[in-house]
């Protein structure tokens, strides 16, 4: 579910009007089963019976935005507005990486030496802002465009590691001490640029052109604070380093178009959309954790009007053109050092064994519907 509530008021002066809006969403929901613990004796065959272990278990994404904006018409015709944001990004994600160490070694994707982890991101606030302007250029026809800008997350979080089963049975006093982690990423800017016509009472056309700037989104970064693994064989515990997850996203477009008919209102309007977007990740980096490609959507909604309240509803069908990997670049993760450290000590973990995993079919649809209700309180 994806809420959304706002509320606006006019002003005569200037035909100005300042708005308030709050809403999600909770996107990137991934539920693909976790595993079981590493001491659980079903974890072999749970883990390999996961050929997503690697990418991604669970994701759960939290998003909430609120924006107060302010909007007027200092010349007839031309309207300008600015829009603040305070948006908090937070998310859970289950995957395993690997213990990649060098004195064992093991075939690739061993379960014995899988490393589940979660990453809990505590919901972290951060300010954005976003401007537009609209244009009337002949009575009905406008023109309109809007920038929101990019955002940068730094937020703090816990990570829960498991030891390796192999370590579990060999090492019994190996352990994990620090769960503390700061994590960095970049959402993209957005602009839009679009034309309208519209008859009022009658219909509505417009068309429209989105980017997205997600090249700004390389890599996501976890940063564990003091994070240690204590094993007998090593003389000092191993601190546990940056782990850098790529990401190597492209910017993204897309064009939409799309209409209403209100011949009928109040008793019945008609809706209808489509859009064609293009893919922010790249074929290469495609994964159960990040599926998407590019993609076409239609819509179709219906409204309908009764005492001062306005009722839609709306359906979308999206369709992912569908891809088949087989020179995918998303390797394991390893969980140990594999460069000295700043004193000297040589590094305890290997790039050896560390495979590409992001192989496979990709396929995908989906289906989204909506519902809303107005009230213009014009007159009070």
């Amino acid at each position: 579910a994806i809420p959304y509530i706002g509320v606006g008021y006019g002003f005569d002066w200037l035909n100005t009007h300042v708005a308030f809006a709050a809403w999600g969403p909770p996107s990137g929901r991934h539920e693909w089963g976790a595993v079981p613990n590493t001491a659980s004796p079903t974890f072999e065959r749970d883990a390999l019976a996961q050929p997503q272990r690697y990418a991604a278990f669970e994701v759960a994404n939290f998003e909430a935005n609120l924006t107060l904006n302010l909007a007027m018409e200092p010349i007839e015709g031309l309207r300008v507005g600015i829009s603040g944001y305070l948006a908090f990004t937070g998310s859970d994600q289950s995957l395993s990486v690997w213990a990649n160490d060098l004195i064992f070694a093991t075939p690739a994707e061993n379960t014995d030496f899988d490393v589940p982890v979660i990453a809990r991101l505590t919901p972290t606030p951060g300010l954005s802002w976003g401007a537009g302007l609209s244009y009337e250029i002949l009575p009905g026809l406008s023109v309109g465009t809007s920038f929101r800008a990019a955002r940068h997350v730094v937020g703090s979080g816990r990570l829960d590691v498991q030891l390796p089963v192999f370590y579990l049975d060999n090492f019994p006093d190996a352990r994990v001490d620090g769960d503390e982690v700061e994590i960095e990423l970049d959402i993209a800017p957005i602009w839009r640029a679009g034309v309208e016509y519209r008859r009022p009472g009658v219909f509505t056309v417009e068309a429209a052109v989105v980017w997205e700037g997600w090249s700004n989104h390389d890599e996501i970064i976890v940063r564990p604070q003091n994070v240690v693994v204590t094993i007998p064989i090593s003389p000092d515990p191993i601190v546990v380093p940056d782990i850098v997850l790529p990401r190597g996203w492209s910017d993204t477009w897309s064009i939409r178009i799309g209409g209403e008919i209100n011949a009928l209102m109040p008793t019945i309007g008609f809706r209808w959309g489509y859009f064609y977007e293009s893919s922010a990740v790249p074929a290469a980096t495609v994964a159960a954790s990040r599926i998407d490609r590019p993609k076409h959507g239609a819509s179709l909604g219906l409204a309908a009007k009764w005492r001062g309240l306005t009722f839609e509803l709306s359906a979308t069908y999206i369709h992912l053109l569908p891809l088949e990997v087989t020179d995918s670049d998303i390797r394991v993760t390893g969980v140990f050092p594999t460069e000295p450290d700043e004193s000297g000590e040589p590094a305890f973990g290997s790039e050896r064994n560390l495979s590409f995993v992001g192989n496979g079919d990709i396929s995908g649809h989906y289906l989204i519907g909506g519902a809303s209700v107005s009230f213009a309180l014009d007159g009070f």
